[in-house]
């Protein structure tokens, strides 16, 4: 009888993902099954990885593409969709098994995005060690706006999806220290350090590390202490996963490199000679947040015009009523220092994602160059 038991729990534990799973397909049925047409930013990836993948069919490695401006190297195009994805693996193994190339991406995309849905769950659960909490965290981000980010800007999920399951493996890592968490960061590692727009990852740690900071500390001693204890106990593995990290990271410090020489240009966000003088570093800050979150400061711009929402943050930046329900109703729970950090973290990031309405991201952009090149590390 117990066993049943067991058997009838797990059941019900793959069950509550399936309802929501298919009710979610229902939804954006028409894009996963190719009848509603994709934003530009997300054909433009599709574009560059059936080129590669066509190339890799025909028993050819791409470095150079004849059909765009006259003819470009291919290796900065295949940091802008990260090669080393794994999406694009299960999209040729689709190709190969005669499903068409543009329905091929579709699914490789969607599925990759939910595999970083349930990223956020688990990394909700080793967060709050709380199940319930966790189902409630995966539901409010899966039926949000941000599987919008599909059809749209596509690059976004590729950055977000090892930036949460990093995010998992570092927590599960500070509670276990087990050597397969560390493989698992190293991994989501080098898919973010290979991957257009890394920068943001860096920032998003970088912010959470001072939430620690502020609101507990010993977090951060304890965390440094067991990397220690680690690397002390695991020297080969340690120096494996360093070095494959190291060898990661050159390419975008050699694209620093050439930017910071002004080697690469982009003359469409400069005016005449300034971009001989700026290369590649955006030297105007209203340009640089042009369609961010503060283009609708105002209660009457924020609520007009919804049904026609512009190419932009507007269309893919969305949270439902109820999400904001939840956060009403954990108000009388005591405060803990987990709550506190999620607090302080969620302002930092807040007064980043609001750009110029506060004036901490125009500092931020003023005083320190990598600021300046947040969005564009490659390019």
């Amino acid at each position: 009888m117990a066993v049943n038991l067991f058997k009838g729990k797990r059941i019900w534990n793959g069950l509550k993902f399936v309802w929501p799973l298919l009710l979610w397909a229902f939804l954006y049925r028409n894009i996963l099954l190719a009848r509603a047409p994709v934003f530009p930013e997300t054909f433009y990836i599709y574009s560059i990885v059936r080129f590669v993948l066509d190339n890799l069919c025909s028993g050819v490695f791409p470095l150079w593409n004849p059909y765009l401006l006259w003819g470009v190297p291919i290796q900065i195009f295949l940091t802008y969709i990260g090669i080393f994805n794994p999406a694009w693996g299960a999209m040729l193994l689709l190709k190969l098994g005669g499903v068409d190339s543009y329905q091929a991406f579709m699914c490789a995309a969607f599925g990759y995005f939910l595999l970083g849905q349930f990223g956020v769950y688990f990394l909700a659960r080793a967060l709050l060690k709380d199940g319930r909490a966790a189902y409630v965290a995966f539901l409010l981000s899966l039926f949000s706006s941000a599987g919008m980010t599909v059809g749209i800007q596509y690059h976004m999920v590729l950055l977000f999806v090892p930036v949460v399951w990093l995010a998992f493996f570092l927590c599960r890592f500070y509670q276990k220290g087990s050597a397969r968490y560390v493989l698992g960061a190293v991994f989501c590692s080098v898919l973010i350090l290979t991957t257009y727009l890394p920068l943001y990852a860096a920032v998003v740690f970088s912010w959470a590390a001072l939430a620690l900071l502020l609101t507990c500390p010993s977090v951060l001693i304890i965390f440094w202490r067991g990397c220690r204890s680690f690397a002390l106990r695991n020297r080969l593995l340690t120096a494996g996963v360093t070095a494959a990290v190291i060898f990661s990271a050159l390419p975008g410090l050699l694209a620093y490199r050439s930017v910071h020489r002004k080697e690469v240009v982009v003359p469409f966000r400069h005016q005449g000679s300034r971009v001989f003088d700026q290369g590649l570093a955006y030297p105007d800050y209203a340009a640089f947040t042009d369609g961010a979150l503060a283009a609708r400061m105002s209660l009457r711009d924020f609520y007009a015009d919804l049904n026609e929402l512009n190419y932009g943050n507007e269309g893919i930046l969305y949270l439902g009523g109820w999400a904001f329900l939840v956060l009403l109703l954990s108000l009388p729970n005591r405060v803990t220092r987990r709550g506190l950090f999620l607090a302080v973290f969620s302002v930092l990031i807040a007064f980043l994602a609001l750009e110029k309405a506060t004036p901490v991201h125009k500092f931020l952009f003023q005083h320190i160059f990598v600021f300046r090149l947040t969005q564009h590390a490659f390019f």
